[in-house]
């Protein structure tokens, strides 16, 4: 019958009524996430930690300079299990609610086109975002896979795949910000194809 009730889908001992296909298991899983993220934010812990971002910006957005606009507190990433106030205040920044939308925009942007990158692309695309990590935390260390993401690194630290190739070998294997920086900072006469020419 064209448009009427559907009979129920049956998954081994559990009976799943059409209105709670995925899609709507999905939604609901949202929901109570949302609705468990939104408790969070009202825990003492996470009201102290936001007004520490907003007094070290001095109540003003940090992109556009905003004091009259409403702020809140962006995270640049989330990692599963971490409670809002369990992340360094390095990657907690104070943003209007424009801005904040802003970034938010540009993120799904980013993922939405990151799916439909051949996966050629995708390597060097690590790379590239390996680098971006590298140029924040010089600190962190990073394994370099491949020629491509090699290549992505160096667009980052104004490099030649050759040349970050050879900072791994130097810093046996891996590579950080700070060994990148000392092989782009060598003189090009003590370099041939990424080795050091002795």
């Amino acid at each position: 019958m064209i448009g009427g009730p559907k009979a129920p889908i049956d998954r081994g001992s559990v009976q799943i009524q059409p209105a709670e296909a995925p899609i709507g298991i999905a939604r609901r899983k949202k929901r109570k996430m949302n609705k468990k993220y939104a408790e969070l934010l009202k825990d003492p812990r996470w009201q102290k930690k936001r007004l520490e971002i907003f007094q070290r910006e001095n109540f003003e957005c940090e992109w556009c300079g905003s004091k009259d606009n409403p702020l809140t507190v962006h995270h640049d990433y989330y990692r599963y299990g971490k409670t809002p106030w369990e992340y360094p205040d390095t990657s907690l920044h104070c943003l209007c609610e424009e801005c904040h939308g802003i970034v938010t925009k540009w993120k799904k942007e980013i993922k939405k086109h990151t799916e439909e990158l051949l996966i050629d692309n995708l390597t060097q695309l690590l790379g590239y975002i390996v680098g971006l990590k590298l140029s924040n935390y010089p600190d962190e260390s990073f394994d370099v896979y491949d020629y491509e993401m090699a290549q992505g690194v160096g667009d980052c630290f104004q490099m030649t795949a050759d040349q970050v190739l050879y900072a791994k070998h130097l810093n046996k294997g891996q590579i950080d910000g700070w060994m990148l920086v000392y092989v782009r900072k060598q003189p090009k006469a003590r370099r041939k194809n990424g080795k050091s020419a002795s």
